[in-house]
């Protein structure tokens, strides 16, 4: 029994309100008063339930009521992210409070478990994908720790993995990451020039930050794309400023631009 339960949920009124509480500890020859608290904290983290206006607000107000630290750093939460991290629509507002409450709670209860509560694997390579935003997230978590002494803030991996999946619902998750600026030349027709644009934008929109400029007079682009061999010195073609392509685009050119791209984006960083 973890004495914060009591402050999670209100055993005694659930079993003299809710007969089918009882009829399954019976069912289940549960005995053991930790048991069903346990129980009862686990119906807590899955979101699903607080579909249920009524079901959110009971755990909530009684959270609330007792100032569990696992509520009153999930409001912290919300307060810091909007003022470091970027502004919660009002619309979301709902959404995130609860997916960061089931988040924390469940960072409270276990200690060293590689799946979340739905099955889901906790990844540890974030930051290598997304190492600004990974970086400002980080911080944040250092920020709200440094008033709350409390574990669950110690389990950094999930948390930011938790943290990206509510941002990446407002913005892209390439937001903070350095923009690399690319310059199009070409004698292609206007409508095959978009879609060569559109091509890469959506094939690299959830690793880059990317960004289409329409002149390159002053030399800014960081990256050339150009079906045309002679305006290029002979030197610059296979550099990693510049990438020659035929239309169509085929896997190959893919799979350069890509390591191009990334290789400016490091250097950026």
């Amino acid at each position: 029994m973890e004495e914060e339960w009591k402050n999670y949920a209100n055993l005694p009124k659930l079993m003299a309100n809710l007969p089918v509480l009882k009829e399954f500890a019976d069912d289940y020859n549960i005995y053991i008063e930790s048991e069903l608290y346990f129980y009862l904290v686990l119906i807590q983290l899955k979101t699903k339930f607080y579909e249920s206006a009524r079901y959110r607000n009971s755990v909530f107000s009684y959270h609330r009521k007792m100032n569990s630290a696992v509520y009153e750093v999930t409001e912290q939460f919300m307060t810091v992210f909007q003022s470091e991290i970027v502004e919660i629509p009002e619309e979301l507002e709902e959404r995130f409070f609860v997916t960061a409450f089931c988040a924390h709670l469940f960072c409270q209860l276990f200690k060293s478990v590689q799946v979340d509560i739905d099955g889901y694997l906790i990844f540890s390579d974030l930051g290598n994908d997304y190492p600004n935003l990974h970086e400002k997230l980080s911080c944040l978590l250092e920020n709200i720790a440094k008033e709350n002494q409390i574990e669950l803030l110690s389990k950094e991996t999930f948390l930011i993995q938790k943290y990206m999946l509510l941002f990446s619902s407002i913005l892209q998750l390439t937001y903070y990451e350095p923009e690399v600026q690319i310059f199009l030349d070409s004698d292609l027709p206007y409508f095959v020039k978009s879609s060569v644009k559109d091509q890469i934008v959506n094939r690299f929109k959830y690793e880059f930050n990317l960004k289409f400029i329409e002149t390159n007079e002053e030399g800014i682009a960081d990256l050339i794309l150009t079906n045309i061999p002679n305006v290029l010195e002979e030197e610059l073609r296979f550099s990693h400023k510049v990438h020659l392509f035929e239309f169509p685009f085929n896997q190959r050119d893919f799979l350069e631009i890509e390591r191009k791209v990334r290789a400016i984006s490091q250097e950026k960083i």
